[in-house]
């Protein structure tokens, strides 16, 4: 019987999602069988590309965002909701590790998948959680705070590079780390991808000029797509709208000057990427993951208004010469398309045998 590790992403966005797919195929490629678990579209999105292999619907977090944007406000005043949900998750795992025979478990942000009987790891780029208003002692006092959650898992994987050739900045690189980091690479699922994707439902030779990938937590998500909709009808390149929906029917829908597809994966997403002339989407970590991956060369970055994590990354790749990026509310597609033009681009970056080490790392812990 092949030893069984539960794989638990947090539903915001795909981005979680998504990076775990390269852990998946690891554990494939080692004879573990991987339960997967999660809700909503990140759920859709792992059962999507794992269609045969077993899954559990865990506790929602239940986040909503405001239109506001104010993401910060929003957390506190849902937090009491999310504990919940934490405790209805660490009963639901501690009930699945005995009846579904789990030996191992790995969470991407579900905060409650900890057990205290099989070895356990927890993957996080945001150690130091950014508040705000930018204080320091704010900042160190939710890092400790941030690690009193973290310190319950065995490992602590951390998805980038160690020193000072890194993605995520002060975010992973701030403060000392904690002995159960481990350092396991950029995750991206363009890694380990077929160059064909058998089941693509785009035309054949298909390419847009400007692609347009959105994500993350609505109702941000639909008010950037009515923005770039609305600009799209007066650019001169040909358009590719990716929506970001897993959950919706596939339908390529090709209007006057936009083509707008409710979701990609894998093969066919890497593939208009990398042909794109320009790529624009919000800053999440995934996704600058994604890009570093394939080397793109002229990226526009669009932070989700109210997540302070985004907007520092953005302004961190615009630092380094990286890709320009603008905010949402004075976004002009056309002007940030101009600019990208002054900047360097994603250095590709391999994979490297990070996530291999710590994969071996945690097997070796499973009875």
């Amino acid at each position: 019987m092949p030893k069984r590790v539960l794989v638990g992403v947090l539903n915001w966005g795909l981005g979680h999602a998504s990076r775990s797919i390269p852990v998946i195929l690891a554990l494939q490629k080692k004879g573990i069988e991987p339960l997967l678990a999660g809700d909503g579209q990140a759920l859709s999105l792992l059962k999507h590309n794992f269609p045969q292999l077993a899954h559990v619907e865990l506790p929602s977090y239940g986040i909503r965002y405001g239109r506001s944007g104010q993401l910060i406000t929003a957390l506190m005043r849902q937090l009491p909701s999310i504990l919940k949900a934490i405790r209805r998750e660490q009963v639901l795992i501690q009930k699945l590790v005995k009846e579904q025979g789990i030996q191992g478990i790995i969470s991407d942000n579900r905060y409650g998948l900890y057990h205290d009987q099989v070895p356990t790891a927890f993957i996080c780029h945001q150690l130091s959680v950014i508040p705000p208003w930018g204080e320091q002692l704010l900042r160190k006092q939710l890092y400790n705070y941030h690690l009193s959650w973290i310190n319950r898992f065995d490992y602590c994987w951390i998805p980038d590079f160690p020193g000072e050739h890194n993605l995520s900045g002060t975010l992973s690189h701030l403060y000392p780390l904690p002995p159960a980091a481990r350092f396991a690479g950029p995750l991206s699922h363009f890694h380990q991808l077929p160059s064909k994707d058998p089941a693509s439902q785009l035309p054949e030779g298909f390419h847009a000029e400007l692609v347009a990938v959105l994500s993350g937590p609505e109702p941000q998500r639909s008010m950037l797509e009515a923005i770039i909709r609305k600009q799209a009808e007066h650019i001169d390149q040909s358009v590719l709208l990716v929506k970001g929906k897993p959950g919706d029917q596939y339908r390529f829908q090709p209007l006057e000057r936009v083509n707008v597809v409710p979701y990609l994966l894998g093969a066919d997403l890497r593939r208009v990427l990398a042909a794109a002339s320009i790529v624009i989407s919000r800053s999440g970590y995934s996704s600058l993951m994604d890009y570093a991956t394939l080397g793109l060369k002229r990226v526009g970055l669009i932070p989700t208004p109210g997540q302070s994590e985004q907007l520092y990354l953005a302004q961190n790749a615009e630092e380094l010469r990286i890709a320009p990026f603008m905010q949402q509310k004075h976004l002009v597609i056309k002007e940030l398309i101009k600019r990208t033009q002054e900047y360097n681009g994603f250095v590709a970056t391999p994979p490297g045998g990070y996530l291999n080490q710590v994969i071996e790392e945690f097997i070796s812990r499973i009875n």
